[in-house]
């Protein structure tokens, strides 16, 4: 009696461990938050300070993982692929979700098969020029491209990236020409740009800000709705006359399709009170973020289909050279 008594314990046991959590009791386990970049590049401190805060209000670990590879798309088809339970969620940029839907004919899942649930920050691009370069706003630059063009050197970072797609939205939208030139990475890019091999390159305000205290670059505009709040002094592309030139990145905290509500609306509370937080906004801020401190899915959603759609009408026209 005292055998069938404990296996009918062991039994009951099993069972218990066997069945699913209910959204209720979510989270029950570590969450698992893939960044599909490489550790110690812009996503490292968002995506480590974001699982920080996750991990104080939820009450659960949340591992950072770093997956790289394949343009983003190796992580980020981790998480298209994960059950939709809430505990393999992905920090990312636009890269895997938008791009790679136009650049890469054998991606591996859906763009739609990870869902946006909040905007986490902003980062807006910038154009910037070694400092002999003669033009010192935007709208001098594009004056001076069209009566020189393919003369103007300007470098981006990677074919089918971010400063690719800016740099076409540019040439597509202005009229402008450029001789584009394509670095591997960002190191090389920066070198040749500092000694004006390249005249003009197109990136992250944090990347040049070295080289614009040291006098050997300059900013010349920025691609946002509003000015940088550390770069008070650059104009805006649209103050410039150039409304429907802009581009950017952000971070998104994203989450296989098919999540269920009740997980969602734990996340989304979770992560708006983490980033309202003074530590949060202070952080994320000192690395040139702008912060979203009051997302939702259908903020994210909307940003996200009018990325696609910037892209998409981008790349279609041709203005993106593929070969570059």
């Amino acid at each position: 009696m005292k055998y069938r008594f404990l296996c009918a314990i062991a039994a009951a046991a099993a069972m218990a461990t066997a069945m699913p959590v209910s959204a209720a009791d979510w989270p029950a386990q570590p969450i698992t938050l893939i960044a599909p970049f490489s550790a110690g590049g812009s996503s490292d401190p968002v995506a480590r300070l974001l699982g920080e805060g996750l991990n104080e209000r939820l009450g659960q670990p949340v591992l950072v993982e770093f997956r790289p590879g394949g343009s983003a798309t190796i992580g980020t088809n981790l998480v298209a692929k994960a059950k939709p339970d809430g505990y393999t969620l992905l920090l990312s940029s636009s890269s895997p979700v938008v791009n790679v839907a136009y650049t890469l004919p054998d991606l591996p899942y859906d763009v739609d098969d990870v869902v946006p649930l909040a905007q986490i920050v902003d980062s807006p691009m910038m154009i910037v020029a070694n400092s002999q370069f003669g033009p010192n706003d935007f709208a001098e630059m594009i004056d001076y491209a069209k009566e020189n063009p393919g003369k103007v050197n300007l470098a981006i970072q990677g074919v089918g990236g971010l400063s690719h797609f800016a740099a076409s939205l540019v040439e597509y939208r202005s009229g402008a020409k450029f001789n584009m030139v394509a670095y591997k990475g960002a190191g090389d890019l920066q070198a040749d740009l500092l000694s004006g091999v390249v005249d003009i390159g197109i990136g992250f305000p944090t990347a040049f800000m070295p080289g614009v205290n040291a006098g050997k670059l300059k900013f010349l505009g920025t691609f946002a709705d509003e000015r940088v709040e550390t770069l008070p002094d650059v104009q805006t592309t649209e103050e410039q006359g150039f409304p429907d030139i802009k581009a950017g990145s952000w971070f998104m905290l994203f989450g296989p399709k098919g999540l269920p509500q009740e997980i969602t609306d734990k996340l989304i509370e979770a992560t708006n009170d983490y980033l309202k937080t003074d530590k949060a906004q202070e952080r994320l801020k000192q690395l040139g973020f702008t912060v979203t401190t009051d997302s939702s899915p259908e903020g994210a959603a909307a940003l996200l289909a009018r990325d696609r759609q910037d892209f998409k009408e981008v790349f279609e026209s041709g203005a993106m050279n593929m070969e570059e």
